[in-house]
């Protein structure tokens, strides 16, 4: 596990955090000034914060991975589409269906085996496996695992009940596991409920591979989506994505909304985020890998029942490789609300495509408290930015030893709601672009983003996908 130490100063909330009036739209607004804005990361800190989760999410902090498998933003000019949209979701049950599995895990956790070649009427055994993921995610209780064979799975998949800590219900298999969208399905995996695992399969949203050139080939929600149900007021708690690789959505690919201690990475991008734009004609920036929280303009919409603030946090985004350069929007964007997340050890190419003339960045700081740190990032129209207006203006954010060459507009970009004075650490950064504020061209933030590191800042090892302790170092 890489060291997850970070530079940081307590996190502090105005009142306002509690409201949910008064709020302007925010991102929109300085999209349509040259740049979507923000970037953050910072996990694996354990912050003095103590609040309910009704008010801002679950204290949690990201947990070592004891083994190492082969394992959205919506920031729409349009009406928000309901990011869940699971109309075909199971019902909600604590009682698992009756199974003979055998059980092959310490403790006497079960494994349920998936082939393409199953029976939904067999016992799930290695011998006579079931033929869909959720046959087997019905019958899963905490601490079980759900198999899958090589092969190809046209299938949605829903959680049904929560694993325990230290017991998840795990989903995983070889990358040649494949679970591709269904047609009529809005998410190709749906989470809503704590203590999930995704480990080691290929999920692609592609679903008509012989029809690559219609936007209607690609699945229209995102890949994985993660928020608790309607009338649940705590966060997602213990959530890890770690496929081995993912691509291919109309829009965003993965979602998180109200969650808490979630590891992501580990996994190659496989195909575009924002086939919408890329394929089909909209004229949107919707297009992000990796969605965190929820936009400003957002807190209203019907699918967002809480009166709370989004306060996603405890977000460890590590080793994701785009240096293929798939096309997408925002690579990672943390949205206002998030605090104690950290993004490490990933390689970015092509990112900040739209269709409506903003230049999106690789990394949107739009929280506080968030790191981003060993990245590699280049051949983009931009490369970090730190979001922000006077309603709520990101700050305590660190950026530190990154590179960032082949930038079109800004390398790093700030608002002048969210200058480098009100920052953390930004240092050590090998940078060949300019910096400078996106909503006041021309005023100098007096920061060198290159300058030396004061000596309790993690130094890394490496930059990019290759470096730290991941699956390609």
């Amino acid at each position: 596990m890489s060291d997850t130490r970070i530079y940081s100063t307590p996190v502090r909330y105005p009142d306002e955090m509690g409201r949910r009036d008064d709020r302007s739209v925010g991102r929109r607004r300085y999209l349509e000034l040259g740049l979507a804005a923000g970037v953050t990361t910072l996990a694996g800190c354990a912050l003095d914060l103590d609040r309910d989760a009704s008010a801002g999410g679950e204290r949690g902090t990201t947990s070592d991975r004891t083994e190492r498998s082969t394992v959205p933003r919506t920031t729409s000019a349009r009406p928000a589409a309901d990011p869940s949209g699971e109309t075909d979701a199971p019902a909600e049950t604590d009682a698992p269906a009756e199974t003979t599995a055998e059980p092959e895990r310490p403790g006497g956790a079960r494994t349920f085996f998936v082939a393409p070649d199953g029976d939904d009427d067999a016992r799930g055994t290695r011998e006579r496996p079931f033929a869909t993921v959720q046959e087997a995610m019905s019958r899963a209780t905490a601490g079980d695992v759900v198999s899958l064979a090589p092969g190809e799975y046209r299938q949605a998949v829903f959680s049904v009940r929560s694993g325990e800590p230290g017991q998840p219900i795990t989903i995983e298999g070889p990358a040649s596991a494949v679970l591709r969208h269904p047609e009529g399905a809005f998410s190709t995996i749906t989470i809503k409920h704590s203590h999930v695992h995704v480990r080691g399969l290929t999920i692609d949203g592609l679903g008509r591979p012989d029809r690559p050139d219609e936007v209607e080939s690609y699945a229209p929600g995102p890949l994985i989506s993660c928020r608790p149900r309607d009338d649940q007021q705590t966060y997602l708690r213990d959530l890890k994505l770690l496929p081995s690789a993912l691509g291919n959505g109309q829009s965003v690919l993965i979602r998180l909304i109200r969650c808490s201690d979630v590891e992501i990475g580990e996994f190659r991008l496989s195909g575009m985020a924002g086939a919408n734009l890329v394929v089909g004609d909209e004229i949107d920036h919707v297009a992000e890998v990796l969605y965190v929280g929820t936009g400003f303009n957002q807190l209203d919409e019907s699918w967002y029942p809480w009166d709370s603030w989004d306060r996603t946090n405890n977000v460890h985004v590590h080793h994701i490789d785009n240096s293929e350069g798939h096309v997408h929007g925002d690579f990672v964007a943390f949205e206002p609300g998030t605090y104690a997340c950290l993004a490490e050890y990933c390689t970015d190419r092509n990112a900040g495509h739209s269709t409506d003339g903003s230049h999106g960045p690789s990394f949107v700081h739009g929280g506080r408290q968030n790191t981003v740190r060993y990245c590699d990032v280049a051949d983009s129209p931009s490369g970090v930015a730190f979001d922000g207006n006077e309603t709520f203006a990101s700050y305590g954010n660190n950026c530190y030893h990154n590179r960032i060459a082949g930038i079109d507009n800004y390398a790093m970009a700030f608002v002048e709601e969210a200058p480098p004075a009100r920052q953390g650490v930004i240092c050590g950064n090998e940078v060949d672009g300019e910096v400078g504020f996106f909503n006041r061209p021309g005023r100098d933030p007096e920061v060198d983003v290159g300058a030396a590191c004061p000596v309790d800042v993690p130094p890394g090892d490496g930059i990019g996908h290759t470096g730290g302790d991941g699956p390609w170092s």
